[in-house]
């Protein structure tokens, strides 16, 4: 709120702060870096096309400042909008330098805030992703977990529904179409529209999630929020001009109201499906905010103090675990030998040959081979196997995504292992409800 009213004095600045928070916590609840990340964009947006402007939104390097430190902020927290935020940053400068050429400008604008932007988003990216891109450029495509776009990231990004943040986003385009040659707000937003729309075209073209549709149409609903905000301002304005006895004050007031309520009453709506997982999951405390049974967390706290005692205090960073209930790791944090599903594994981590060699030890005829396996293993072998129990074996769930980014494809697998694979003195095994913790000596 405090960037968006450094730039402008008026209401509509901190509605538009009001406004734009909700849209970015309606559109992402699930995912709070994203949120952070949305909350930055519009004011990054204006103060970064206020920069290249005869006369600046902020004064002095303040824009450079808040907008570098963005830029490393979203590095940090959430890669599609870091992306969004450098691919806004290149068509600012390419519509500024077209703006100059075509008004037969002798110079062009000044461009040193945002090259200088720039030049901080290059590093923060080369900091945070350039390892890894390394990395993934020298792996073979075989050793690789490539995750692709589903036909619904790919689809065209389309933001406006019927809801009460949908028209105010109509409203929002209308203004920026009307808008977009004379005011620069519209044209920071209008060019963050075209910058969102030129990320998701490349990221289908390069078959990358580097910004897919539901991320696009995420930033499109924040942006022109945000615009709706402005539309209205300026209809407020005309009417108190036009008719001098309307009260502005009044009349923003009551419109500010009226969009509140019908925001409030969509939230159920729009936000069913955390209010249902906050209702019904199991929290650390082994305890449903629903009254019902809770589920397998409840004895994660048993299972840590098991897996202590068997590894004689051992530093849980120290200790690997296999487990299909990857719940776990939110309330202890172990190295995990495997991720959720192919869709959240590190493409490096070589998923798939994973879930073979898994496989693999399942089929092996006793503990002795286990044990040479997991020490002749490529990777830091699993100290402890966190296993479902049943009367025969023990079972371990795999998640498989069809289209690693479309969680509507999700199956799921079992590896089955024989209870004569761990009955040796190299393991304990030790029974904590409906699990089996079985840890190496």
């Amino acid at each position: 709120m405090v960037w968006w009213t450094k730039l402008g004095r008026s209401l509509w600045m901190t509605g538009a702060a009001v406004v734009t928070t909700v849209a970015a916590v309606v559109a992402a609840a699930d995912d709070p870096p994203a949120v952070i990340a949305l909350v930055m964009l519009g004011p990054a947006l204006v103060t970064a096309w206020g920069a290249v402007r005869p006369q600046p939104v902020l004064s002095g390097w303040g824009p450079v400042v808040l907008l570098a430190a963005s830029a490393v902020l979203c590095a940090g927290i959430d890669e599609h909008y870091f992306t969004l935020l450098a691919v806004s940053l290149v068509v600012m400068v390419v519509a500024s330098v077209a703006a100059a050429r075509m008004q037969s400008r002798k110079a062009f604008p000044s461009l040193k805030p945002l090259i200088v932007v720039m030049a901080v988003v290059a590093v923060s990216g080369a900091v945070m992703y350039g390892p890894y891109l390394l990395a993934l450029i020298t792996t073979p495509a075989s050793e690789r977990t490539d995750i692709g776009l589903s036909a619904s990231e790919r689809a065209l990004p389309w933001p406006i529904d019927v809801s009460a943040l949908g028209a105010l986003g109509l409203v929002g385009l209308l203004w920026l179409v009307t808008r977009v040659y004379r005011d620069r707000f519209a044209q920071a937003i209008a060019l963050g529209v075209v910058a969102t729309y030129v990320g998701w075209l490349l990221s289908v073209l390069a078959g990358t999630a580097a910004m897919t549709s539901l991320q696009a149409e995420q930033a499109l609903r924040v942006l022109l929020a945000a615009a709706g905000i402005f539309a209205s301002g300026e209809l407020v304005r005309e009417l108190a001009s036009s008719i001098p006895s309307i009260p502005i004050q009044r009349v923003a007031l009551a419109l500010g109201v009226i969009a509140t309520v019908a925001v409030v009453q969509e939230i159920p709506t729009d936000l069913r499906t955390p209010i249902s997982a906050a209702y019904t999951d199991t929290d650390g405390y082994g305890d449903r905010a629903d009254g019902y049974p809770p589920a397998a967390p409840t004895h994660f706290d048993q299972i840590d103090q098991a897996i202590r005692a068997a590894r004689q205090g051992q530093p849980r960073d120290q200790t690997t675990v296999l487990t299909g209930d990857s719940a776990f790791f939110a309330y202890h944090p172990y190295p995990g030998f495997l991720s959720q599903s192919d869709r959240y594994s590190n493409r490096l981590a070589d998923y798939n040959r994973r879930v073979r060699q898994l496989s693999a030890w399942a089929n092996l005829p006793n503990s002795e081979s286990l044990v040479d396996e997991l020490d002749a293993g490529q990777w830091d072998a699993p100290e402890v196997f966190l296993l479902r129990e049943t009367p025969t074996d023990y079972t371990l769930r795999i998640a498989r995504d069809t289209q690693p980014s479309d969680l509507a494809t999700r199956s799921y697998t079992t590896i089955r292992f024989p209870r004569a694979v761990f009955d040796s003195d190299h393991f304990t095994t030790t029974s904590v409800g409906p699990f089996a913790v079985i840890a190496r000596k």
